[in-house]
């Protein structure tokens, strides 16, 4: 592969820090594609610079690019035979690696206070979206009044005018979506609670947040809007709606029989 062909022929010319950087990336190939600079910075205990400056020494633009080039170089051909196992093994994977990141005192945390929560916002852009609009669904149907936002323009709007007493639950893989941030900025000056769902503890989301719940969905510059991601996304939906119904049981399933009447009469209509 040309960038590790490129790492290695600079290997020796290279500084002690810069050193710790190469061995990292090229034996961690793999995962690179899926971590931030944050991250790497910190496990390797060097700063952001020198990353920057190690990538530009290996003739790249910088880390952003890094990560393009080595999601490319890793995206192996998938055998036609095997695929479905390959998305199978891959589903499995995300919920055990989600399931294994989740805090149970964190996760009723999250449920009480979506469950106290005068108004309850739900944003996600891009693939994220289609996580939040589920999440809208799944808290209508046990009686939960919710509005969900895909629009960053709307989120800025909403998050603006939320109060103490309302609840947002933030859909971002990254944690590191510029406008997804600024609306947490927003609502963070009204002190509106905020829940984030992403896969970087360290990302400016997660600073930003009450309540961070760990998602762990891989998802590359190479594989954007991963089936994968979403699921990883989706299962903390159902914990956290079914850990709503089950805090007032017998009223959530009197909203779930009213909301199915709702649609059924409506089916019956067309």
């Amino acid at each position: 592969m040309k960038i590790v062909a490129t790492i290695e022929s600079l290997f020796p010319s290279l500084s002690k820090t810069e050193k710790k950087i190469a061995k990292y990336v090229l034996e961690q190939f793999e995962k690179i594609g899926y971590q931030t600079l944050q991250e790497i910075s910190q496990h390797l205990k060097v700063g952001e610079a020198s990353i920057l400056r190690f990538c530009r020494k290996i003739g790249l633009s910088g880390f952003n690019e890094l990560k393009l080039v080595v999601s490319k170089e890793d995206n192996k051909e998938e055998v036609f035979q095997n695929y479905t196992d390959h998305i199978r093994t891959s589903i499995h994977q995300t919920i055990d690696y989600t399931y294994a990141m989740q805090n149970i005192d964190l996760l009723n945390e999250a449920v009480y206070t979506i469950y106290k929560s005068k108004r309850l916002f739900l944003y996600g852009v891009g693939s994220s979206g289609i996580s939040a609009q589920e999440a809208q669904s799944k808290f209508l149907r046990y009686g939960k009044l919710c509005f969900m936002l895909q629009d960053s323009h709307f989120q800025m709007m909403s998050a603006s005018i939320t109060k103490e007493d309302d609840v947002i639950v933030i859909f971002s893989l990254s944690g590191y979506t510029k406008e997804i941030v600024e609306v947490a900025q927003i609502a963070k000056q009204n002190n509106t609670k905020i829940i984030a769902i992403t896969n970087h503890m360290l990302s400016p989301l997660a600073k930003l947040a009450d309540i961070v719940l760990i998602s762990m969905g891989k998802e590359s510059p190479m594989t954007g809007g991963s089936l994968s991601a979403k699921i990883s996304q989706l299962y903390i939906v159902d914990i956290l709606s079914t850990g709503y119904r089950l805090v007032d049981k017998e009223q959530a399933n009197l909203m779930k029989i009213k909301t199915a009447k709702a649609i059924l009469s409506k089916s019956i209509e067309e």
